[in-house]
């Protein structure tokens, strides 16, 4: 029932529950779910969507609707069904995507030394993992740790000692990506979402997710660099979800701010930003991203109440 509630908020009726429709913006609950006896998915919605096009803006089919029937498999919010293909996803992106490295699950070694080495919770990262978000794999005759979800349409990875590639760049951005496309989107379906910049602060919004008991509720999504819009394609999946926004503290990420928050305001339920401006770090550096907040300076922690509760507030939701 949760992958029908757009904000995760039900009323229990005599016949099953009463939830807000994520097929049109619905201010009040309109569609009724509940329970057929063969164990299937009964759904209503009495501002007239029809069951193909509630099941369409989450991802689905409306085949998911049996999931209790015999032979077919429960839908599991950490468990995405496989992505719906992007129209421009093209052959040739296809193709160079089949040049990849292996990406495996990282060891709890590697855990270790990456939370080390940003700074962030074992338990954090390890959320990231079971999510299906974060990977070790072999790139250019150097150990990295990559950042991909179960799309498979964009990927980026990193040296794991925090050694820039040959060339003196930091990150790689793996042929045939989507750049445009946000990494997580599959996995945060009906989650409220922090949205960052960059792989980095992906790996921090999970550590800041588990800090506060948020893995139930929330979900992090990244996009690849400040400079790009979100895939058209990919904004009816943030359809009824409360977002905050985390960009680096620069010219660059106040606009990346602005531009998604315009691309996102028509689709989710509530759009917030994180400003990082004027925050120090321990060592008296500014604050620019979301990762730096775990360095954060004593006395600006005690004197902004917006860092205890960075994932999207709960009281949104009501």
């Amino acid at each position: 029932m949760e992958r029908l509630s757009p904000d995760g908020r039900a009323l229990r009726t005599t016949g099953g529950w009463l939830v807000r429709c994520p097929g049109h913006r619905d201010d009040k609950p309109s569609l009724s779910v509940g329970e057929g006896t063969d164990g299937r998915v009964l759904v209503r919605c009495f501002a007239g969507c029809s069951p193909e096009a509630i099941t369409a803006a989450l991802g689905l089919t409306v085949r998911d609707l049996f999931t209790g029937a015999p032979g077919s498999r429960a839908v599991h919010p950490w468990r995405p069904l496989p992505p719906r293909p992007a129209p421009t996803d093209t052959r040739e992106r296809k193709a160079k995507r089949e040049g990849w490295p292996d990406f495996v699950r990282p060891t709890a070694e590697e855990l270790r030394r990456l939370a080390d080495l940003r700074c962030l919770s074992f338990e954090g990262l390890a959320l990231a993992v079971r999510r299906g978000l974060l990977w070790s794999c072999d790139y250019r005759e150097a150990r990295c740790w990559a950042v991909a979800d179960s799309s498979r349409r964009a990927a980026q990875v990193r040296r794991l000692d925090g050694e820039p590639f040959e060339g003196g760049m930091k990150a790689r951005t793996l042929p045939g990506s989507m750049a445009t496309w946000p990494v997580g989107l599959p996995e945060a379906a009906l989650c409220d979402v922090l949205l960052c910049e960059g792989a980095p602060d992906l790996l921090a919004a999970h550590h800041f997710i588990w800090a506060e008991d948020r893995e139930q509720d929330c979900a992090a999504v990244c996009m690849l660099g400040a400079s790009l819009s979100i895939h058209e394609d990919a904004l009816p999946a943030f359809q009824g979800a409360t977002l905050r926004i985390a960009a680096q503290d620069d010219e660059a990420g106040d606009e990346a701010r602005q531009r998604w928050a315009k691309q996102l305001l028509p689709h989710a339920r509530r759009v917030e930003s994180l400003c990082f401006h004027g925050l120090r770090q321990v060592d008296e550096r500014p604050v620019k991203d979301l990762n730096d907040i775990t360095r954060i300076h004593a006395d600006d922690f005690e004197q902004h109440r917006f860092l205890w509760a960075l994932c999207p507030a709960k009281e949104a939701m009501k």
